[in-house]
């Protein structure tokens, strides 16, 4: 405490010591005054009213240290400016600002004595839903949505099922009539309903064709990939046509395309294991626990079924294997120069590519390093894309603790946790997926083929980058973080004092260490 800018010398005494004063996560100051008294808060910065006393010597004032919490975090992003309109939830309330909480706990239960001491599955920590894949719930789902007979093809039961919503949807309309029900009447209904579920089936057919073209689109990107191997480069979309790309930088925009193209086809999304739960499971596996990416499923039907109309289930034949031949064709019919395209590397893929597990990624890797090799904007694309995972995982970023009790009391107010999560669940971003990207970039044919300078400057980007991981809240992160940092900072010593020059946070993170 300080008076006039006096402290000791005055008896004034000690307000905080060591870590006890954190704006970000514990005590905080406050002041408090008596009806008809006044006070004015100077907390200094750029651009505000200067302190009369200005603070001790080694101290600042809090608005100049939230300034530059907040510079820090914009030099943190600027190497992601290239993923321009991807994953980043934009924040309208007011600036982000880069904090501490290393000292959380959010997640220890996987550091349990049970589970080091017994390698017990630790999905019970992760929200598994293991019902649904013994089939428990799809079950008890099916049986009780039984308002369709069992002699029904799948085709009559799902027009069965529209057709009572539409008819459901019709009566509920006309209840308020006062008119009784004639036979006019009651053919009108029918006509109208029919009209509207065979505009429905139209609009969805639509949906569905567009959303085909679009999947059998990036399919053919991923074998284009996959056949290439070692001979990939994006100098297979960059065309002499000017009106192809509609940005100036075609390559630019080709390696974001690209790389959402790769992140839709091989993150774990589709299974659940993404965000926080993926960096869960990562963290498990490094302990030895049993985990696996199926056993956190998201849906709950039954496998070889799918719910139409969220009501009636109907079998379903998977993924479409085109390149998977089931009869080989006589001597005389093939050409001797001629490929059976069952016997393709991109053939073998095909399976991986429809899983769930992520198993597709291994197929892509000789073709993705060659990418990184010849494109260095498609190298930063990447880098960028394990700098911003890195972070959105970590939610070490801060906005504002304080809410009036109105805002605590209504129900739009959203709950602590999510205030630092900054991503949507369909753009969360994948651990494992981000671990991949980072050995690809630092595994020994694109460190061959790079300059040295090249090589410096990957590291660095990064080692800073996975060092962001260090300030987050969960011990599992962190260290995961840890491990993977110290693996880039032994082939790269450099890139300590790089990252410390340029993150303040980090460089107080590190000082504190014994070492």
């Amino acid at each position: 405490f300080t008076l006039n800018g006096k402290g000791e010398e005055i008896g004034m005494g000690l307000a905080y010591s060591g870590e006890g004063f954190r704006p970000c996560s514990g005590v905080y100051a406050c002041v408090s005054f008596n009806r008809k008294e006044k006070i004015r808060l100077v907390l200094g910065g750029e651009g505000t009213e200067p302190f009369k006393f200005p603070p001790p010597e080694g101290y600042r004032g809090v608005g100049e240290a939230i300034q530059d919490a907040v510079k820090e975090m914009d030099s943190i992003m600027e190497n992601e400016n290239i993923l321009d309109g991807s994953t980043l939830t934009k924040d309208s309330s007011g600036k982000r600002y880069i904090c501490d909480f290393s000292d959380g706990e959010h997640g220890h239960e996987l550091f349990a004595w049970q589970h080091r001491y017994y390698g017990a599955d630790a999905s019970v920590h992760l929200g598994a839903s293991r019902a649904g894949l013994r089939g428990g719930s799809s079950m008890k789902s099916l049986k009780s949505g039984g308002s369709v007979s069992n002699n029904d093809s799948p085709v009559s039961a799902d027009i069965a099922s529209r057709l009572a919503k539409v008819l459901s949807e019709s009566k509920s309309a006309d209840a308020d009539d006062d008119e009784s029900d004639t036979l006019e009447s009651n053919v009108e209904i029918l006509k109208t309903s029919y009209g509207d579920l065979l505009s429905s089936v139209e609009d969805e057919f639509k949906e569905v064709c567009t959303s085909l073209c679009v999947l059998y689109a990036q399919k053919l990107v991923m074998h284009t990939m996959v056949s290439s191997s070692d001979t990939f480069s994006l100098n297979y979309f960059l065309t002499e046509a000017s009106d192809t790309w509609t940005s100036e930088n075609a390559e630019e925009e080709v390696s974001r395309t690209l790389w959402k193209v790769v992140e839709h086809c091989t993150s774990l999304r589709s299974s659940g294991w993404v965000g926080e739960a993926g960096a869960m499971a990562v963290a498990a596996e490094a302990l030895g626990l049993g985990i696996s990416t199926f056993d956190n499923a998201s849906s709950s039907t039954a496998p070889g079924l799918i719910q139409v109309n969220d009501q009636t289930p109907i079998p379903c034949g998977g993924t479409v294997q085109f390149l998977s031949s089931a009869l080989f064709l006589p001597n005389g019919v093939v050409k001797e120069n001629s490929t059976y395209p069952s016997l393709t590397y991109a053939a073998c893929s095909e399976v991986s590519l429809g899983s769930d597990a992520g198993g597709y990624l291994s197929f892509t890797r000789s073709s993705l390093q060659n990418a990184v090799v010849t494109s260095s904007v498609f190298r930063e694309v990447l880098v960028a894309a394990v700098r911003r995972a890195v972070r959105l995982i970590a939610a070490a970023e801060f906005d504002s603790d304080e809410r009036s009790s109105e805002d605590d009391s209504s129900e739009s107010a959203s709950p602590p946790n999510d205030r630092k999560r900054v991503y949507s669940d369909e753009n969360a971003p994948d651990a494992r997926l981000t671990a991949f990207l980072t050995g690809l970039l630092l595994s020994e044919p694109v460190k061959c083929n790079l300059s040295e300078d090249e090589n410096t400057a990957l590291r660095c980007s990064l080692f800073e980058g996975w060092c962001v991981g260090l300030l987050s809240p969960s011990p599992p992160w962190r260290m995961v973080s840890a491990l993977t940092a110290a693996g880039i900072l032994s082939t790269c010593p450099v890139a300590l004092s790089s990252t410390i020059l340029r993150v303040p946070v980090l460089a107080r993170y590190f000082s504190r260490l014994e070492s």
